[in-house]
This record gives structure tokens, C-alpha cells and sequence, in this order.
């Protein structure tokens, strides 16, 4: 069996991937393959930072495995964020470290102070300008192939409120609605997020390429 490899120790983010992803591939994290370097997510885009982070690990897992070509392995990368129209795109990808420099960290900033300084800086904002949306790219290289990465991308657009509503879900989500909803994704369930999410959309492409490329039959969406 296929072996892909999702570049991300985040087991919520896994298993959101593994489930619309389904049977397709055997599933490994980089929770299970210590050693892992850290990439340089220096790009000014999701689809450069998702391709610097599937290309880095690629290349990292070709010298851990050697030549061995029995089994095909690939890596999948995620880049996403919150861009808000009245703050230029802003956060984009610099999403989760939003408030680092806030709170004096030098890596990602908790949830509670990236959402505090995007309400902060909207909050002379009126309603009709507060225009948002997610935005997802996935990276999907074969290890040791030399061919291009594969690359998916998916849109949620949506608005800012004025105050949190919701305990599900992470980042951003107690502050977006989704454009045609009243509930933020924080008030969504999981199957109702993954739906429409931009993950939803991004992987949606990438299952239909995997079921051309090893001619697998379509499946229905699995949700969660």
C-alpha cells in the first residue's frame, strides 16, 4: 500500500486528513518519524509555504529511507490562514503567529491572543467591511520521484464578528461565519465544518487527482 506521509504533528489536522482521504493511503505523522528538521516556512503564500514544507520533508525522508523503491511514499503538506479584506490579507500567513510579537513569543501565539489582536484592529471596522475568508493549500510530493509537487487549493469566504461565539473547532474559527450561514465555525459540528471548509475544498481536490492517478472508483464524502 501507498504510503503517505501528512508533514504536521497536529493530530487533529491528521485525522481531519486521513478521514475524507479514507483507505487510499497507509497514514503516517511526523509524530511517528522523529528527527523530522524544521522548515523554514519563509514563503509569502500558503501554496510556497505548503511546498517548501512537503519538498523539506521529502528530501529529509529520502536520505532517512535510502534507495529503497518497493513502495511508493509521498508527503502531504498543509499551509492555511485567515485573510481579512480591511487588514490587507492580513494575517495571511503569518496566521497563527499573528500575536507572537503581542505576547513575547517567537513561535506560534495562542488562539486567545491572535483573536483578540484581529478584533482589536477591527473594531472600528462597520460590518459590511469586515469580509474574510480561509484559505487552504496542500502540498503533495512523491519522495524520490523528481517529479513536480502536486498542489490543491480551497476558499471558505466569509466575514468577522464582532466577538466570539462557538467552542469547536480552533484558530480563528468563534470569529468567521461563512458566507450563506448564521453560525460561526466554532458553533458548527465537525461534519457540518467539513463540508464547506477550505480544507473540505482543498482535499476534495486532492482526493479526486488520487483516484485518477492509482484509478481508484469514487467515493462518497466521508464526514466526521
Amino acid at each position: 500500500m501507498k504510503t503517505l506521509v501528512i508533514a504536521t504533528r497536529n493530530a487533529h489536522k491528521a485525522r481531519e486528513i486521513q478521514t475524507f482521504l479514507g483507505n487510499r493511503f497507509r497514514y503516517l505523522t511526523l509524530r511517528e518519524l522523529s528527527g523530522a528538521p524544521p522548515i523554514d516556512e519563509s514563503g509569502t503564500t500558503f501554496a510556497e509555504n505548503a511546498k517548501l514544507k512537503s519538498e523539506g520533508v521529502a528530501c529529509w525522508l529520502l536520505l532517512k529511507r535510502g534507495t529503497d523503491r518497493t513502495q511508493a511514499w509521498w508527503v502531504l503538506a498543509d499551509d492555511s490562514g485567515l485573510e481579512v479584506d480591511a487588514l490587507h490579507g492580513d494575517p495571511g500567513v503569518r496566521s497563527a503567529r499573528f500575536a507572537a510579537t503581542d505576547v513575547q513569543v517567537s513561535a506560534n501565539a495562542p488562539d486567545a491572543a491572535n483573536n483578540e489582536k484581529l478584533l482589536r484592529l477591527l473594531a472600528d471596522t462597520p460590518e459590511e467591511q469586515r469580509t474574510a475568508r480561509f484559505r487552504c493549500a496542500l502540498s503533495l510530493t512523491e519522495i524520490g520521484s523528481g517529479l513536480p509537487s502536486q498542489l490543491f487549493e480551497g476558499v471558505c469566504d466569509g466575514r468577522i464578528l464582532a466577538g466570539p461565539r462557538g467552542t469547536n473547532g480552533f484558530g480563528y474559527d468563534p470569529l468567521f461565519v461563512a458566507d450563506g450561514f448564521s453560525t460561526t465555525f466554532a458553533e458548527m459540528s465537525s461534519a457540518e465544518k467539513s463540508v464547506i471548509s477550505h480544507r473540505a475544498k482543498a482535499l476534495d481536490g486532492l482526493r479526486c487527482w488520487a483516484d485518477r492517478r492509482f484509478g481508484l472508483a469514487s467515493h462518497a464524502r466521508v464526514t466526521h
